[in-house]
């Protein structure tokens, strides 16, 4: 394996591996580039935290989410349904239980 190796190293010539070189030069700049671009992509889409957090920066940015505002209490159903429901199940089960016959066993 390393016969081939080297075999292949002597058969390039300079100025392939010029070529190659400068070939693996543009492609590392394009990724940095795109880096850089993805990273301020990501902090104008999220804010300073992001940026932070893209520099090796752990933890979170503090922006006051636990303070409550406002708060509305309000009921799900009235208190007349509720009353209407409950009175209709206590006459469907008294209904019910005296619908029952007892048999004498």
């Amino acid at each position: 394996v390393e016969e081939t190796a080297r075999q292949a190293i002597k058969s390039m010539s300079l100025q392939s591996l010029r070529a190659a070189m400068n070939t693996w030069a543009a492609m590392s700049e394009a990724r940095q580039r795109n880096q850089q671009a993805l990273l301020s992509a990501a902090s104008a889409f999220r804010g300073d935290g992001m940026r932070k957090a893209w520099n090796g920066w752990l933890g979170y940015t503090p922006r006051g989410a636990y303070v409550t505002e406002d708060l509305r209490i309000s009921p799900l159903v009235p208190g007349w349904l509720l009353l209407l429901l409950a009175a209709g199940l206590a006459v469907a089960a008294w209904l019910a239980e005296g619908r029952r016959r007892v048999t004498a066993g």
